[in-house]
């Protein structure tokens, strides 16, 4: 539970997580959303940049709430427009969570200094190591499909 003001009720606030945890489910190497350090905490920090986000994720967590078999699916279903509004809060706090950021590699921005030839060096190579590694992948895109078939 976060341990400053939230914004929503501890029912809705249950209900967030509730409906976190189906978006973000978490793997043997992730944790789910609601085993973060502070999810809700997150969200809150989140709605003090984005404060038009707090009654869209109201409406949809009060919605749902009650719903016993509740999926993504049904939410999206239910509530397009709403669901894409607030998906991108619940993602957003999942991926501002230190442990997240840390099982996932990810470095905060860092000041390279531009005199320091083999410091940019570096972070180039750290940039773009993941590609290297994972070798080249070649997708078509609708362009291309027209042109081919044009031929």
């Amino acid at each position: 539970m976060s341990t400053n003001t939230s914004l929503w009720t501890a029912e809705e606030e249950q209900a967030i997580l509730r409906i976190a945890d189906l978006l973000i489910p978490g793997d043997s190497s992730t944790p789910k959303a609601s085993a973060t350090a502070d999810y809700i905490d997150a969200m809150r920090r989140i709605c003090e940049i984005r404060p038009d986000l707090i009654e869209p994720t109201r409406r949809l967590v009060n919605e749902f709430a009650a719903v016993s078999a509740l999926s993504v699916e049904f939410i999206r279903e239910k509530q397009p427009d709403l669901f894409i509004e607030v998906s991108e809060l619940f993602a957003g706090a999942y991926f501002v969570d230190d442990q997240v950021l840390e099982t996932l590699e990810y470095r905060n921005k860092q000041t390279i200094p531009l005199d320091d030839e083999n410091q940019r060096v570096a972070e180039l190579n750290a940039l773009v190591r993941p590609v290297m590694e994972r070798g080249n992948i070649w997708r078509e895109t609708a362009v291309a499909d027209a042109q081919s078939e044009g031929n």
